[in-house]
């Protein structure tokens, strides 16, 4: 006979089950049944796998394929950088260390929304402060197009999609250097104070003892900033809406204006559902370092 404690964990989580799946699950299965639909005005007939053979062998799909994976690498590997060069600069004594730890976080909790549209006026070609400063100490001759210059490309990368990947490195960052501080926090002072007893350089104390400590944890963000960052929708849209000519169009961005500017929902889910695809190694990574640190 079943006991109030073995049935009352799972009646607690029970409602946050079910709202996890009308949320989650309900949508994902609908866009996989209308990925095999043709919407033509308000009706719809079964197609099979037509919007699976038409996203799979459209070239612009694959470029944009291409230029989303172009700004995930180029993002979360700037991020990881920079986050974990000022979790170390954050982790040292000094004064207004705390004003300075506040500072750092605000473009990771600033709107999106705020943070996209200031950019886009940085980057305007009539107002931009960075073109003001370089026309006035005689680096440039004339404003930079920042969005729209595509004199400099070499495949998917291009110099606007470069604009928009020092945007997302700015934001995205602080995460990242929040996340190292923590594990950074964490490391037992007399590990660091025996090293300093052997007479071990600041490059020995990292290389031996600070960055195999913190690895684990740096992989999880590692791989939450590389879920976000493929996923990713404000920047992008708010920026660019994808232009020029592709060349900053990342795959949420593509499979939006495919679904509510071309009205092609059928292609539309299909494409989501090979990105959720996509997404679903991450977050499979993700769930198994998550696992695996766990138990070690």
């Amino acid at each position: 006979m079943a006991t109030k404690k073995s049935w009352f964990p799972y009646a607690m989580i029970s409602v946050a089950v079910i709202v996890s799946m009308v949320m989650n699950v309900y949508p994902l299965l609908l866009a996989i049944f209308m990925s095999f639909q043709n919407f033509v005005g308000s009706s719809n007939h079964f197609v099979g796998l037509y919007n699976y053979i038409s996203v799979l062998t459209d070239p612009t799909f694959w470029f944009v394929f291409e230029v989303t994976i172009v700004w995930t690498i180029l993002v979360v590997s700037f991020s990881g950088l920079l986050g974990l060069g000022t979790a170390l600069l954050l982790n040292e004594e000094y004064r207004f260390r705390g004003i300075v730890r506040s500072i750092i976080i605000i473009p990771w909790v600033a709107p999106p929304v705020v943070i996209a549209y200031i950019w886009v006026w940085i980057y305007s070609a009539g107002f931009s402060p960075i073109s003001d400063f370089l026309e006035r100490v005689h680096l440039i001759s004339g404003p930079i197009y920042w969005l729209s210059d595509l004199s400099i490309k070499v495949g998917p990368l291009s110099f606007p999609l470069l604009s928009l990947v020092l945007v997302g490195v700015w934001a995205g960052f602080p995460f990242v250097a929040v996340v190292f501080l923590a594990a950074l926090q964490s490391i037992p002072r007399e590990v660091l104070d025996a090293a300093d007893i052997d007479s071990a350089s600041s490059w020995q104390k990292f290389r031996h003892i600070t960055l195999p400590l913190i690895a684990k944890v740096g992989q999880i963000s590692i791989l939450l900033s590389t879920i976000w960052t493929f996923n990713q929708f404000v920047y992008p849209y708010l920026m660019t809406k994808g232009g020029p000519l592709n060349f900053t169009d990342v795959l949420s961005v593509f499979i939006y204006q495919k679904a509510f500017t071309d009205f092609n929902f059928g292609y539309a889910t299909a494409a989501a559902v090979v990105m959720t695809t996509f997404s679903g190694i991450f977050v499979a990574l993700y769930i198994i370092s998550s696992y695996r640190s766990l138990f070690e």
